[in-house]
């Protein structure tokens, strides 16, 4: 008898996260119990054993384990890579979902101009904080990105929104990878997923906010255990310094932007001097990308308006 393939792959990066997937993992199980659902657990290199703990409580787990921690995009990246289905639904490692409309977002990710779905997200332990919705303005020489809804926005329609968040996001497989996934440029952590879906935005490949389920973020920060909030602020800034230098577009904003960065160093804005030259490190491989991508066909400031507006281009 043979088996049909499964109709999603769910993957879960970990590190050290042993004690956070006893929290979720079998509640997970239990509200998605179905046969064509791959569950895929990407290790980072923990040295908690959580490998040979998945072994013994969820043998029907498939365990990706890494001998060093990369950080998420290389270990989330690692988990696609193991997946065998065509929808892949990236889940993070303290989230417990409520209830999920399977056969709807299946249904949703076959529309040619939808590249991923994020369902709706709430975290519980900040008043029922909303954090599906994103979008994203241009000013002052600065993309900033945005994660709650803006006003007048009604969270019970869907919409297309500027990333979908890494946390818990169904992509298309075939189109994951045709972007090249999640970059390692933005290791260990932060801007990846936006980075993602800012490309696939600029391919027409649209991110959207459906609520076809609903998804408990009980967040409990990993990070912040591995890494000081000094590190992590540093880490953030370079990085969203690497964002708009891999991806931006128009001359007019590019031109904005480096105008930005000369008026930081003039003025000795020393945080982000520091993060300019961290992020300066990595110039080559942002110069590599920006090369060999593909003709963008829509212009920055319309995925921007999209994000904001809601209204499709």
């Amino acid at each position: 008898m043979t088996t049909s393939a499964p109709s999603i792959s769910i993957i879960i990066p970990t590190y050290n996260g042993r004690h956070l997937l006893a929290q979720t993992l079998a509640h997970n199980l239990r509200a998605l119990e179905s046969p064509t659902i791959e569950w895929i657990v990407s290790d980072d290199g923990s040295d908690d054993d959580t490998a040979e703990w998945m072994a013994e409580h969820f043998p029907s787990v498939k365990v990706v384990k890494s001998l060093q921690n990369r950080g998420f995009s290389v270990t989330a990246h690692r988990g696609a890579l193991a997946a065998t289905s065509e929808i892949l639904f990236f889940l993070n490692n303290d989230m417990k979902i409520s209830d999920l409309d399977l056969s709807r977002l299946l249904d949703e990710l076959a529309c040619p101009d939808i590249f991923a779905i994020v369902p709706t997200i709430i975290r519980p332990s900040k008043d029922n904080a909303f954090e599906s919705i994103t979008w994203g303005y241009f000013k002052g020489g600065w993309l900033t990105p945005e994660s709650y809804p803006p006003e007048s926005v009604d969270i019970a329609e869907s919409r297309p929104i500027l990333w979908a968040c890494g946390g818990a996001m169904a992509v298309r497989r075939d189109r994951y990878f045709a972007l090249g996934g999640f970059d390692p440029l933005f290791s260990p952590f932060y801007f990846e997923d936006l980075d993602l879906s800012y490309r696939a935005w600029q391919r027409g490949w649209a991110s959207w906010y459906m609520p076809l389920g609903t998804i408990l973020h009980d967040h409990q920060a990993t990070i912040g255990r591995l890494f000081s909030q000094s590190q992590v602020a540093k880490i953030h800034r370079r990085n969203h310094y690497l964002f708009m230098w891999r991806n931006l577009t128009s001359t007019r904003l590019l031109v904005s932007h480096f105008a930005t960065i000369a008026l930081k160093l003039v003025t000795l804005q020393w945080a982000d001097i520091g993060a300019i030259f961290s992020a300066l490190r990595h110039i080559k491989i942002v110069l590599r990308h920006r090369r060999h991508r593909p003709m963008p066909t829509v212009p920055d400031l319309t995925i921007l308006e999209t994000s904001r507006t809601g209204r499709i281009f």
